[in-house]
């Protein structure tokens, strides 16, 4: 690829980093891992040895062929080997693996935190305090829905926050755990298959298994494949930033989506899906299969001490068995012709995928993390729609069990992508958002969201908190010539204090202060709990005297109606359920439901 187009490339990902590269100011640093050791000692005579103990931390078995070399704990959720977390060589005869420590109470800490290996890809589910764990090419689809594959969010996606098990990781921790059961519960509903089933051994399956040596062998090629079409990419970009003169680590992820459950879990017409019948596949070379790559880094102290973290995130994108990208099109998913093949290649990812690039600013002061950022999606790979948000947030992480998050966002609008220069072409953006999240030791979380949207036939003014804060972010400006303020400006931290702690209090803080609401705002409570069950309320105050609040509880039925300002004993009629259901102490009654994911066609009701 011609280094004038990468320039361009990187220059959107980096917010004018290739500026400040062909001024040759500063090198660029991505990740950065700490760790270290050591000691000695000697004297003329020799001591009484105590022995150090020594604490299992998981053990298990890994069947995969070849057998990886390492294994790591991600005790940071960041889906990378870090230097500092453990790690232990498995049996290169039998897979066997046991990490060990000295350190008890790291060892209670982290039992359940999940394996993985950078090559081949290993992962491994881990909710049974560390014993019996077991690792192959079924189990490491689980990576789909661990927190280290959701967009980067804090500083311990790129670093050690030097503190095990922090109110983050176990945070991180038990999401995971609550959504991959999630993903086994469709897993139990659409394949007829537990956990037990297919963590095993694929020479020798328990009663009832779908899995076979076959189908892991099978299986193992596209993950080959993403391998190296990841290598590919990654090649191609650090041997452009060598030309510019730039000595560059770029990280990356892979992973292939839960949805492929699908088809190698279907022993009735495999490799067809389940949920696919047709076409009929003429063999496995035949198929395509749903993937997802992560490229990103950090480039330190880029402008007024803040660091600059990139992400390119793709996790709908197709491939073969042998390192090809496919077209998103019904007919080159199964049975696809040489037409539908694409080389590997950093702009192919942007122009036949659908990525979403987070361009992100961030800093640890006195208050917290402080970041700003851009969020960019591409929403049709065919019409390369897209649109646009720029952010302000802070999270704070001062309370114990708790880490509470503060966003004000601005809808920058629609508009289609250029893949020349990597830009959304967005317009016709007027709404603005502000968001509390509170996020809980054992997964659970609340999210309210108070949002302005002026419509089309409309021009009520805006609610006095938004009022008061700057005409627009304007993300894309900030760079080491232009630098963000020093701090998040005073007007949103203002506005932050104003709508309280999260959840439920910042609701009824909220619900009829005249600082947040317009005829043209809406009010979203969200709230999940520990096992991932979830409800909400949605309240939209209209342009008419009668607004509308929406109950949709966890076990009680939905419910909608009317209901006129500030009369809050009608509001809680119509929500009762629901202030009910989304706390804390409830415990569901009802069996939860899950919806079948197609490899092709996506979330389906068939």
């Amino acid at each position: 690829m011609h280094i004038l187009l990468m320039c361009v490339i990187f220059k959107h990902i980096f917010i004018k980093f290739m500026k400040k590269l062909m001024r040759s100011i500063l090198p660029l640093v991505l990740i950065v891992s700490c760790g270290g050791g050591g000691g000695g000692g000697g004297g003329e005579s020799s001591p009484t040895v105590q022995a150090t103990p020594s604490y299992t931390i998981i053990s298990g078995n890994i069947y995969t062929s070849p057998i990886p070399n390492t294994i790591y704990i991600d005790q940071n959720l960041n889906g990378i080997r870090d230097s500092y977390e453990i790690s232990t060589s498995p049996n290169s005869s039998n897979g066997s693996f046991s990490f060990t420590t000295s350190d008890q109470s790291l060892a209670n800490c982290l039992r359940n935190f999940p394996i993985a290996s950078d090559s081949p890809l290993i992962f491994g589910f881990n909710d049974m305090q560390g014993t019996n764990i077991v690792a192959n090419a079924f189990t490491t689809i689980f990576k789909d829905s661990s927190t280290s594959w959701l967009p980067i969010g804090d500083a311990s996606k790129t670093a050690n926050d030097n503190v095990d098990c922090s109110t983050r990781e176990l945070y991180k921790n038990n999401y995971s755990t609550a959504w991959t059961k999630a993903v086994i519960g469709a897993m139990e509903t659409y394949d007829s298959q537990t956990y037990q089933q297919i963590a095993a051994d694929p020479s020798n399956p328990p009663s009832g298994s779908k899995i076979s040596n076959q189908k892991s062998i099978d299986l193992n090629l596209f993950y080959k494949s993403l391998e190296n079409i990841e290598g590919l990419i990654i090649n191609e970009l650090n041997n452009v930033l060598t030309a510019a003169g730039a000595q560059v680590d770029l990280y990356s992820r892979i992973e292939l989506d839960s949805s492929n459950f699908r088809i190698f879990l279907n022993d009735s017409t495999y490799p067809n899906p389940s949920t696919d019948t047709s076409p009929v596949a003429q063999n496995i070379d035949s198929i395509a299969v749903e993937a997802g790559i992560e490229i990103f880094g950090t480039f330190e102290n880029y402008a007024a001490g803040y660091d600059n973290t990139f992400e390119v995130k793709i996790d709908d994108m197709h491939i073969s068995n042998n390192n090809e990208i496919l077209q998103d099109t019904p007919s080159c998913w199964i049975n696809f012709s040489s037409l539908c093949k694409v080389d590997p290649s950093f702009i192919n990812l942007f122009t036949y995928a659908t990525p979403t690039i987070v361009d992100t600013l961030h800093k640890n002061t006195s208050r917290g993390e402080e970041k700003l950022f851009n969020r960019t999606v591409i929403t049709d790979s065919s019409s390369l729609s897209c649109y646009e948000y720029d952010y302000i947030q802070l999270t704070d992480s001062s309370t114990s069990d708790v880490i509470t998050e503060y966003t004000y966002t601005e809808y920058l609008g629609n508009g289609n992508y250029n893949v020349n220069d990597l830009n959304c072409y967005a317009y016709g953006g007027r709404s603005k958002g502000l968001y509390v999240t509170s996020r809980f030791t054992d997964g659970s979380e609340f999210y309210l969201e108070v949002w302005y949207n002026p419509s089309n036939n409309w021009n009520y003014y805006a609610p006095e908190i938004f009022s008061n804060l700057p005409y627009a972010i304007d993300y894309e400006f900030y760079d080491d010539e232009d630098p963000p303020p020093t701090q998040i400006e005073q007007s949103y931290i203002d506005m932050f204090i104003a709508v309280g702690d999260g959840g439920w209090s910042s609701f009824d803080q909220i619900i009829f202060d005249e600082r947040f609401l317009s005829r043209e705002t809406s009010i979203y409570l969200d709230y999940r709990n520990s096992e991932g069950r979830s409800g909400y309320i949605y309240i939209e105050f209209n342009t008419s005297s009668s607004h509308v609040a929406t109950c949709d509880p966890i076990d009680a039925e939905r419910t909608s109606a009317y209901f006129t300002y500030g009369d809050i004993e009608g509001l809680n009629y119509i929500i009762e359920d629901c202030r009910t259901e989304l706390t804390s102490s409830y415990n569901p009654t009802s069996t939860p439901t899950y919806v079948n994911k197609s490899p092709y066609r996506g979330f389906i009701n068939d």
